[in-house]
């Protein structure tokens, strides 16, 4: 792997040593990103006053709009300024960049991508679009189809969050919260094209009158991925809206839709076999969401959600190229899934300094499976037609005292048809120290993560009898704040314990498991209208049988360095990841020697390396262009499977 050591060298030394560079040159004339638009918009403002950015708020670690600064969870905020200047369209690029995330791509875009936090297993952080779950039949979501269109912030929380979600967020919470339209009506169009017939179209329009405001989008992505392979290509298809209503400054009426398809080549693990020809998979998903919110008093709030999301999957391999049928089946897969969920909650201020927060949902689950294979002794049909229903009731206090410390008291019962009732409790801390601008931070929470409708019903593999996974974790953590805030750099310390993890066959809740570690974290407003974010990631994992757990690097690095002045915006993105246990299922070549078993190997570390930039003709057209795995690196982010190497887009956006 080429260049590892120097540019992880290289990266390690930027996170390390910035913040004395930093305070070193406090009088040197400091920026934001968003300096230079606000500049030019604001022809009566005094150009000798500094913009300050204002503080981000969260709602996913509250449920209720919290400043940042007073949230004792584990959290990141990616504002949609930040994912425009990624230059990519999916939110895949954005995440790699938050601490304690690993993201990890099945070979070529477009293929099974999948977030492992904190140690956890892939299908252990929930994944939401504006609080509707994303998780499928198989009790996981796919990142590879989700793209930043209409895409206001992506929040990020880490650890446990079943005392307000319930299960599924045995990790983490992913809540990606779409953008609602303001000011004058606005058209944004971009045409981009580059190698590996890589080809991006975007539209959107908003705008906002004094009652209504409407922001949609659309998209399609579609590329050949790697050189030399035909079953390879990828197209997706995006629409997204939100519109709503304002109604006598108290009531907000929103309707929020999003429709996705997909069609993907699975060529498989072809670092060790022939690619597979005709393995295809089609997705379509959709989902609807009414939310309707309040203000009954000056004291009393309450909000009601209604939400249905939609999945089709479908997987074909018509014809099988290995006559042992012991890596390439002849297989049809087809799945609907569908789910319910219906939401209503109340806040109360207490004294102006606390917060009552209690709710309830209530959840159906429907999947409807048909799946025919042919392993060599002639088709075989399963088929799974099941339901599942939820109810949880969540009660939170968020208290403040003294204006600087807070303290979060939550707690959920949920009781479902399937495995019967949990109850999921977490609490936060944070605390401010004003004189020396020190924040210490820190929390407790136990998860839960349901069965999936494949682990309970498949025939011959299935467990009606199975409980849900859970985790028991915690973490304590310091930030300082620099410069007034222009430069933050924080520590956390973070420990889980899972149990009941379901495996093996027959399938069983027969496992535990335990990861710890640390993240360091850098932001920071540098001269030169610069910015920094830097991210360091230790991880230490171990399974009942003392082996570590697959996918999880112990060293995860990442770094992002922009520029924005004047016409110009450049942004560089570096991510590193260390050598990490891994598994194949591949067996055998087709010469019919023994390639690999099913036995943990080691996936090679690598660096990724992207680029964007974006060049403005006047105040309506820009240049744009971005480039992905500059290093051209042999990227392996799973045993067998390659990624497409060094490739570019570049093409115009207006704005109008």
């Amino acid at each position: 792997m080429r260049n590892t050591g120097t540019i992880l060298a290289v990266c390690l030394a930027v996170l390390l040593f910035i913040s004395p560079v930093a305070l070193a040159n406090e009088d040197a004339g400091w920026t934001t990103l968003a300096a230079v638009d606000e500049e030019a918009g604001a022809s009566g403002a005094d150009a000798s006053e500094e913009p300050k950015t204002l503080e981000p708020v969260i709602v996913t670690a509250t449920s209720i709009e919290t400043p940042i600064s007073r949230v004792g969870s584990s959290v990141t905020v990616i504002t949609r300024e930040q994912l425009e200047q990624l230059g990519s369209n999916s939110v895949i690029e954005a995440l790699r960049q938050v601490p304690g995330l690993n993201i990890v791509q099945t070979g070529s875009r477009g293929s099974t991508t999948s977030v492992f936090t904190r140690g956890g297993q892939s299908d252990f952080t929930l994944v939401m679009i504006d609080g509707v779950k994303l998780t499928d039949q198989a009790g996981a979501t796919n990142l590879a189809h989700i793209t930043i269109d209409n895409v206001e912030r992506i929040e990020v929380v880490r650890g446990p969050q079943s005392a307000l979600y319930g299960a599924d967020a045995l990790s983490g919470v992913i809540n990606i919260i779409t953008r609602k339209g303001d000011g004058e009506p606005t058209v944004a169009v971009s045409l981009q094209g580059g190698n590996l017939d890589n080809n991006l179209e975007t539209i959107s329009v908003s705008g906002s009158s004094e009652a209504f405001n409407y922001s949609i989008s659309a998209s399609h992505f579609g590329t050949a991925n790697i050189d030399g392979i035909t079953n390879d290509r990828y197209n997706n298809y995006v629409l997204s809206s939100r519109t709503g209503f304002t109604i006598e400054d108290t009531v907000d009426l929103s309707f929020i839709f999003r429709y996705q398809s997909s069609e993907t080549g699975n060529p498989g693990p072809t670092q060790f076999l022939p690619e597979d020809p005709d393995d295809e998979n089609e997705n379509h998903e959709w989902t609807f969401t009414i939310i309707y919110d309040q203000q009954l008093t000056e004291w009393w709030d309450h909000s009601f959600q209604a939400s249905y999301f939609d999945e089709n999957f479908v997987n074909t391999d018509p014809a099988s190229q290995d006559p042992t049928f012991f890596n390439d089946f002849i297989t049809d897969y087809d799945s609907q899934f569908n789910r319910i969920n219906v939401k209503y909650q109340h806040n109360f201020r207490i004294f102006e300094d606390h917060i009552i927060t209690v709710g309830t949902d209530w959840e159906q689950e429907e999947a409807n499976i048909i799946s025919s294979s042919d392993f060599g002794f002639g088709p075989m049909t399963d088929v799974i037609d099941e339901q599942r229903r939820n109810l949880g009731f969540y009660a939170q206090a968020m208290l403040t005292f003294y204006d600087r410390f807070d303290v979060v008291l939550g707690v959920r019962h949920d009781d479902n048809s399937e495995y019967g009732s949990e109850t999921s409790p977490r609490v936060s801390a944070n605390y401010l120290l004003e004189s020396t601008g020190t924040r210490i931070k820190g929390s407790y929470g136990e998860g839960i993560k349901n069965p999936s409708f494949l682990d309970l019903f498949f025939p011959g593999f299935g467990n009606p009898d199975l409980k849900p996974e859970k985790n028991e974790a915690w973490d304590v953590g310091v930030e300082q704040y620099l410069l007034d805030g222009d430069v933050v750099v924080g520590v956390t310390y973070f420990r889980s314990d899972f149990e009941e993890l379901i495996g093996g066959f027959p399938i069983t809740n027969f496992a535990t498991a335990k990861s710890e570690g640390f993240e360091v974290e850098l932001t920071a407003q540098l001269p030169y209208n610069l910015a920094l974010r830097g991210a360091y990631t230790f991880t230490e994992t171990e399974d009942d049988a003392g082996s570590d757990l697959i996918r999880i690097p112990k060293h995860l690095v990442s770094l992002n360095l922009n520029y924005v002045r004047d016409k110009w915006m450049v942004n560089l993105d570096a991510t590193y990841a260390s050598e990490r246990s891994d598994r194949t299922f591949a067996f055998i070549d087709a010469d019919g020697d023994w390639v690999n078993d099913i036995t943990d190997d080691d996936a090679d570390s690598y660096v990724k390396l992207d680029l964007a930039a974006e060049y403005r003709l006047n105040d309506n057209i820009s240049i744009i262009g971005s480039i992905e795995n500059l290093l051209d690196d042999e990227l392996e982010e799973v045993l067998g499977f390659e990624n497409p190497g060094i490739n570019f887009l570049a093409g115009v956006r207006g704005v109008f």
